[in-house]
């Protein structure tokens, strides 16, 4: 029995649901045994090749379907946190968040809770991507099996068990990116008014779900349309449907993209750190040959495999750096590439009714839809290999780009710079720091020539053989990606968060969490009150922690000073605490020393004026609960960056600003206010300016006398806290290698309503 054409015709929903339930057994599978614990655990793999076993990424990813379960409950927009880095507040637009799939899993959040939403998630993104494969290579080859297997193999691929074993959410639910090549395919090959709204909308849900993958879709649709023109009998005409749908992209994904370009730069410029994020580029760039590195977590050969994929990564970031296709896949594409230049694509075809051609390797199959084919899909100009030579440059390209800045040849650095430094340089990229996601273009290329390769070897045999090449195709399969055992892991529910849940007030969880732990995070879906500081994947820059006294002596548990330039009594920071009201003190005895603890409680003796007792203390949690003297509200101020140290002579101290030095002033009421800042100035020398600085705006320039005076300035602020700017020419002190402006002995504010 020959290939039938019939396979080619559109599918009946009877066998979409059969191939969606395939993917799903196939994913419960791959991730077992989370689909038997379902609301309670989350599982990752024991090896320590990635983030495992305490991976940081999962909990985080469970606190974003929490997080915006209970922003959607509370009315919130839900990319605007105000529960982390408070007061400030933290954007989520440019964070690992996720929201197509916390949407998607909310009826599992709202019935079991914030994990079964995680796993549900995880399970329906593995389940979604073999099918968004199925229909990709479908697009290429006609059939059902070949395309099947392709898909399958697509979501078991090595790189994508490893982000889900990662915790990385984001990059598991990968369907999105796989639905959006589709789109921008169907868009080159469909003359049909839905195509440039379809892919339009495809392009926004990659952009919901990570922007990384939002990146790696404009990359295919770009190389892709450029390919597209080329040779085309109708450019004219499909240049103005990708125009379209570029117009239709930029609309639909405003809401997002406005205020992700508003938060681009969440943390220190490239300039302050350039050697950090340029070890970081590297470390999450792929080898050469990295697309063909073995299966990471195989039980049969985990820990050789480990050994070898530390070696080839760049700095030993294998978590970063893996992009690992698969054996069976990549084989299978090698010989997809050699069928599929060579002209294959004629096997099998037959024409339809609107003059269309299906079976052989480039067919479309979209459903039912009707529309005018596009004439570059007529008989004349219809055959493989200008799409076979498109889809390896569009794979070749992506994988120079997942090399990153300098090539890497079997974990060896040859010095060579490769395009994506170029990359970096364009406006709002220079955040991009993950090359090697660029992979997942070639891995899906690989994957739509192995459905060729596939085809082809069932094309034009008896069914037994065809049974047979699946067989074997699926055991070797089988064999290479066997999937780790795993374990299973529960979020911890400490007993003091549950009872804080009934206590409403700010929490400072010590130690403040400085690193990928997500431990506050796990803590914060137990109390749910705001907290400082918070794991998040891109931190902002959070000034707050870092100079405001209150919040500095209690989160990073500093000493209390005995002198600055600005006011620090008890009565100074109960006026801070007014506006603060930081509530809980909980310090994880374990995690916390001896001096810090000790540093902690003399601060609290401080400000409360008695020793500190603790109302909760199970022998690792010890809570304190802080009075927040609301009738001491008053505005405050306290410096920020550009300061020298503080320099004392008998009872005179005061501090040198470097030419640019921050003031921050605090307006704690909710109107605005007329809030009148002193300075105690002496300049270097007579006639030196200082000019004050809101932005972009210049409040006042101040001419100063070379002896010591205080200048008053009255400013008009808003709610909340305000950062001025100091601004003078300063002078070299070779000495003290350091910058000299003016020396200021005293900075103070007093405020009053305005008058209406």
């Amino acid at each position: 029995m020959t290939h039938s054409n019939t396979h080619d015709q559109s599918l009946g929903w009877r066998t979409h649901l059969v191939l969606l339930l395939a993917y799903l057994f196939l994913a419960i599978w791959l991730t077992w045994p989370m689909a038997a614990q379902l609301a309670t655990h989350y599982v990752s793999s024991g090896n320590d090749i990635f983030f495992f076993p305490a991976t940081p990424d999962a909990p985080q990813n469970i606190w974003n379907m929490w997080w915006l379960q209970r922003a959607l409950a509370d009315g919130r927009n839900p990319f605007v946190s105000p529960l982390l880095y408070y007061p400030d507040g933290v954007p989520m637009y440019l964070q690992t968040f996720n929201s197509v799939a916390g949407v998607l899993a909310l009826p599992a959040n709202w019935l079991l809770g914030p994990t079964a939403a995680y796993n549900v998630a995880a399970l329906t993104g593995i389940a979604l991507t073999g099918y968004a494969g199925f229909w990709l290579v479908r697009a290429f080859t006609g059939g059902v099996a070949a395309p099947f297997t392709a898909g399958a193999l697509l979501t078991a691929s090595p790189f994508h068990m490893a982000k889900f074993d990662s915790g990385q959410l984001n990059f598991v639910t990968l369907q999105w990116l796989v639905f959006a090549m589709l789109a921008f395919v169907i868009l080159t090959r469909r003359n049909a008014w839905w195509a440039p709204p379809l892919a339009a909308l495809a392009f926004m849900l990659v952009l919901l779900t990570d922007w990384y993958w939002a990146l790696a879709a404009a990359f295919f649709a770009l190389v892709w349309g450029l390919l597209s023109l080329i040779g085309h009998p109708r450019p004219l005409a499909l240049f103005m449907r990708l125009a379209v749908a570029a117009v239709l992209c930029a609309l639909f994904s405003a809401p997002l993209l406005i205020p992700l370009a508003a938060s681009a730069r969440p943390g220190p410029a490239p300039a302050e750190s350039g050697s950090i994020w340029a070890v970081y580029t590297q470390g999450y760039s792929a080898d050469l040959f990295g697309l063909f590195f073995p299966a990471a977590l195989h039980p049969l050969w985990a820990e050789p495999a480990e050994r070898f994929l530390v070696a080839m990564a760049p700095f030993g970031i294998t978590e970063g750096s893996y992009t690992a296709a698969g054996w069976v896949l990549a084989g299978l594409a090698v010989v997809g590439v050699v069928w599929g230049t060579r002209g294959h694509g004629d096997t099998g075809t037959r024409r339809q009714g609107d003059g269309t051609r299906v079976g052989g390797y480039w067919t479309l199959d979209v459903g039912r839809w009707s529309a005018r084919a596009d004439p570059s899909l007529q008989p004349s100009a219809f055959n493989l290999q200008p799409s076979a030579f498109s889809l390896i440059i569009v794979g070749a390209a992506a994988w120079v780009l997942a090399l990153g800045p300098e090539l890497y040849v079997f974990g060896v650095p040859t010095g060579i710079p490769m395009p994506y430094a170029v990359l970096q340089a364009l406006p709002l990229l220079d955040t991009a720091r993950r090359p090697n996601l660029f992979g997942v273009i070639t891995i899906v290329v690989a994957a739509i020539f192995a459905g060729i390769a596939l085809r082809h070897l069932l094309t034009h045999r008896e069914r037994r053989g065809q049974i047979v090449v699946l067989a074997l195709v699926g055991g070797l399969a089988l064999f290479e990606l066997w999937p780790a055992a795993r374990m299973s892991i529960a979020l911890e529910r400490a007993e003091v968060f549950a009872q804080i849940a009934d206590r409403p007030g700010v929490v400072v969880d010590l130690p403040i969490e400085g690193g990928t732990d997500s431990r506050s995070l796990i803590n914060q879906m137990v109390h749910g009150q705001p907290i400082l500081r918070g794991y998040v994947a891109r931190p902002p820059a959070y000034a707050t922690l870092r100079y405001a006294p209150l919040v500095n002596m209690l989160g990073r548990t500093q000493g209390w000073p005995n002198a600055d330039i600005v006011d620090l009594s008890p009565a100074a920071l109960a006026r801070m605490q007014c506006f603060y009201q930081l509530r809980h003190v909980v310090l994880d005895t374990t995690l916390l020393d001896a001096p810090a603890q000790q540093t902690l409680l003399t601060n609290l003796e401080r400000l409360t004026g008695s020793a500190p007792a603790p109302w909760f203390d199970d022998g690792r949690d010890r809570a304190y609960e802080l009075p927040l003297f609301a009738d001491a509200c008053a505005p405050f101020v306290y410096l920020g960056a550009g300061w020298n140290n503080l320099e004392q002579a008998d009872a005179q101290h005061w501090r040198w600003t470097t030419g640019v030095s921050q003031v921050f002033v605090v307006n704690p009421t909710a109107t605005t206010e007329i809030i009148e800042l002193a300075l105690t100035v002496e300049a270097r020398e007579a006639g030196q300016v200082v000019e004050v600085w809101d932005g972009d705006t210049r409040l006042a320039s101040l001419a100063l006398e070379r002896s010591r005076r205080t200048y008053r300035l009255p400013l008009t602020l808003p709610p909340g806290t305000t950062r001025l700017e100091l601004r003078t020419e300063a002078v070299n002190d070779p000495a003290a290698q350091r910058s000299l402006g003016v020396s200021v002995q005293e900075v103070w504010v007093s405020g009053r309503a305005i008058e209406r």
